[in-house]
């Protein structure tokens, strides 16, 4: 069954997001492949955890929800983690992730049209149906008319092995109540069996259905809606007065850098020589590279401005603030700002042509720091 995009719902950080367009998602292991001299290709080992990309992108019609700052000003998003899901069939079936870290944000505009939010996400945490929800694993109805006349049921590992769990569950397992937590399934055999001349049912993982919900994911309240158009929207520059703006861009890069640890292991794993009991398939932590990259550019219908002699501003070199600022096109209350401190003009090209007006195009380069203020 295919589902159409009026049943999806976007949700991050507890917020449904609006005006998105577009979700892209993808997934996977790096493999790293081992030679051995006089042999030649052996074997290709997985090199780190999985991870997971995600860019969505929207309409700015509201206050962007993720646009939050400390007590300095600064981005929250630039260090706190962030967890959304995608929700279809009628907000019963998801597909979610946690720990994840935006490595890109963007916001860009042509005279017009209405600004578009691109927002990356690298996820370092768990990923996959069933995440963020919360869910129920109990005995399947249809399985529970299995014939079982023992006065046992136990369950039954990968290996199909009786779990001696010194429980007796028959009595759950007729009321058709048994239930068991995430651990315990995970153990469990795909398939279940009877064993000691059927005196004993060994429950697998078919004798068992999920049941999710996600009703717990959505928490904040979306800002109002509000729409933004071309004479709502103000470039604001310390250097210079613009003329007429047809279109801008703006967008922050954060490098990071997780870092793994070895599986943790304890004296009872060593003593029974089994398998580390704390796998740290997650980073330990992930750290944000500073400087942050900040890019703005934008274009400009020529009239009053005129272009800066290129020697002057090699050797000059000046510092500028620019600022972004969108409103709601009828009351014009404000949506929000874009800011570029301390950006640095590097670049300006020219056009001309028969077909349109002559445009300058300015772009601007800033880097925030985390301890030290760019001054």
């Amino acid at each position: 069954m295919s589902y159409s995009n009026y049943e999806q719902k976007i949700v991050l950080n507890g917020f449904i997001l609006s005006g998105v367009q577009n979700v892209d998602g993808n997934y996977g292991i790096n493999e790293n492949p081992v030679r051995v001299a006089g042999v030649g290709f052996v074997d290709a080992l997985i090199e780190a955890p999985l991870e997971g990309n995600f860019t969505i992108s929207r309409d700015m019609v509201s206050r962007d929800p993720l646009i939050e700052t400390d007590s300095l000003g600064r981005y929250t998003y630039d260090e706190d983690y962030v967890s959304g899901v995608i929700l279809y069939d009628n907000d019963n079936k998801g597909f979610g992730f946690t720990k994840g870290r935006v490595s890109r944000y963007s916001v860009s505009c042509s005279a017009g049209e209405v600004p578009t939010i691109n927002t990356d996400i690298r996820v370092f945490g768990e990923l996959g149906q069933y995440v963020l929800s919360e869910k129920t694993i109990l005995i399947n109805t249809s399985f529970a008319n299995y014939p079982f006349n023992g006065d046992y049921v136990y369950f039954t590992d990968l290996n199909g092995n009786v779990l001696d769990q010194g429980q007796n569950l028959k009595t759950e397992w007729d009321a058709g109540t048994l239930t068991i937590d995430d651990d315990q399934y995970a153990t469990l055999s795909e398939t279940s069996r009877l064993v000691e001349n059927g005196d004993v049912l060994g429950l697998g993982k078919n004798a068992f259905e999920i049941d999710s919900s996600y009703q717990n994911v959505i928490v904040n309240d979306h800002p109002p809606i509000q729409f933004p158009d071309q004479s709502s929207i103000s470039i604001d520059v310390d250097d210079f007065n613009l003329d007429a703006i047809s279109d801008f861009s703006y967008s922050r890069a954060i490098n990071m850098t997780p870092i793994y640890a070895i599986p943790k292991g304890t004296e009872s794993d060593w003593n029974n020589g089994s398998l580390a009991t704390h796998k740290n398939l997650e980073p330990i932590q992930v750290d944000t590279q500073y400087p942050i990259e900040t890019d703005i550019n934008f274009t400009m219908i020529v009239d009053e401005y005129e272009i800066r002699q290129i020697k002057d501003r090699i050797q000059s070199a000046p510092k500028s603030n620019v600022v972004i600022n969108i409103r709601d096109a009828k009351t014009d209350n404000f949506i929000n700002a874009f800011t570029g401190h301390n950006v640095r003009l590097i670049s300006e090209s020219i056009n001309a042509s028969i077909e349109g007006e002559m445009s300058i195009s300015l772009t601007y380069k800033g880097y925030d720091t985390y301890h030290n203020p760019v001054t």
